[in-house]
């Protein structure tokens, strides 16, 4: 297994864990562990309107496209586009949330932000090593 796969695989890894406990703190009225006031406000993002889309959670999206990331860089050659073609349809994704964030909701969440982050990461990784024409 190459290096850009297993760090892929690293990067969806932390992903998903971070998306499954946003989606853990959507379903539960338990405190969510960060800040709660000025620009940082987890609190304020995950219970905005921007938080779901046809009535599902973001981060259960996030679930979702993590998973879809790992099982695609396992895959090896075969899937390469389709990967490449995840990588920027989470980083657009991506951008639109922040945009949310910043300038709908007026407020950023830590949690959405290493998320942003881990799939800006994977799109880097995917089309660096994409550019060294090898098959990740």
């Amino acid at each position: 297994m190459s290096a850009a796969r297993r760090t892929v695989l690293l990067l969806a890894a932390l992903g998903l864990a971070d998306a499954l406990y946003l989606t853990f703190v959507h379903f539960q009225t338990g405190a969510l562990v960060c800040s709660t006031s000025g620009l940082v406000d987890c609190h304020a993002v995950l219970t905005s309107q921007y938080s779901v889309v046809f009535g599902i959670p973001t981060s259960l999206y996030g679930v979702v496209w993590f998973s879809a990331v790992a099982l695609l860089a396992w895959r090896r050659p075969a899937w390469q586009l389709a990967l490449r073609l995840f990588s920027w349809v989470g980083a657009l994704v991506v951008i639109g949330l922040v945009y949310a964030e910043l300038f709908l909701i007026g407020a950023i969440c830590l949690y959405c932000s290493l998320a942003h982050l881990l799939v800006l990461a994977i799109l880097v990784v995917v089309e660096w090593h994409q550019g060294r024409l090898q098959p990740l």
